[in-house]
């Protein structure tokens, strides 16, 4: 039995090493380098947006002496930005996917925005001393629960064809991230007994709101109260709205994936079988 294992053990070890296993593993990663490098064009594209969105907010936006009091609310425009940027990249690259690997392509696209918004939260947070790291992993949980809602949402309008689902998806992403504008006449008709189911209800639907509400311990701004908001439209800002939780707002995003992914896979179904 001893020599048995001995002999074994060394005819694994030589065929190991006939295949030259560096060079084998090179290749491999190449070939998958090769076959997926597109998966990562979205995320290289939000990547050099956002670098270069925060170094003009940083350094040439304000003048020298005003730029420090007001880096907290530099940073939360900048997370909108990414935010809004990362949503479009979603949005666009699930579209674009095609057959084969289709869904394990746009994961990888999806995951790849969400990586590299991530990593530049972490930069921008820590490195300018603006945000805590408890707190951008929250805002990263918020953004990447988002990104996964846009995706699903996207693959379940893929039926009716890609501009569709570019357009269906992007009005309702459109309407959640400035819900305070575009829904607060629902607010309105809601009347006074229901105003305040109304608001709670909305807010939590808005992940631009939920971003915000994860760095409040880090960058607590008074932003219902900021001037600015009552003169962008007539549609009733005044309404008092406090911030959403963030994890409720998250978990919501991912119960609308959940609704898209079965949306999704029941409509392909219902083709294979016709």
């Amino acid at each position: 039995m001893c020599l048995w294992r001995q002999v074994s053990w060394h005819s694994h070890l030589a065929a190991l090493l006939a295949r030259r296993p560096l060079a084998y593993h090179a290749d491999m990663l190449g070939s998958y380098w090769r076959s997926n490098r597109a998966c990562f064009v979205p995320a290289f594209v939000v990547g050099v947006l956002l670098i270069a969105l925060w170094g003009w907010a940083r350094w040439v936006y304000l003048p020298e002496d005003a730029r420090r009091g007001e880096l907290g609310t530099l940073c939360v425009g900048w997370m909108f930005g990414l935010l809004l940027a990362a949503s479009l990249a979603t949005i666009g690259w699930t579209a674009s996917v095609q057959e084969p690997r289709r869904l394990w392509r746009i994961f990888l696209g999806t995951a790849a925005i969400a990586k590299i918004c991530g990593l530049l939260l972490l930069i921008v947070g820590l490195g300018s001393g603006i945000l805590r790291f408890v707190d951008i992993l929250k805002a990263l949980v918020v953004l990447t629960s988002w990104l996964v809602a846009l995706s699903a949402m996207v693959a379940a309008l893929r039926r009716w064809g890609a501009g569709m689902a570019v357009m269906g998806t992007g009005l309702i992403a459109v309407m959640l991230l400035a819900v305070p504008v575009t829904l607060m006449p629902v607010v309105r008709v809601a009347g006074q007994s229901r105003q305040a189911g109304a608001v709670v209800t909305i807010t939590h639907l808005c992940p631009s709101l939920a971003m915000l509400a994860a760095v409040w311990d880090s960058v607590p701004l008074e932003w219902g109260k900021m001037n600015q908001m009552y003169h962008l439209t007539a549609l009733g800002q005044d309404v008092p709205m406090n911030l959403p939780a963030w994890w409720l707002s998250a978990g919501l995003f991912l119960a609308m994936a959940g609704m898209g992914a079965v949306i999704g896979r029941a409509k392909r179904r219902a083709t294979i079988k016709n």
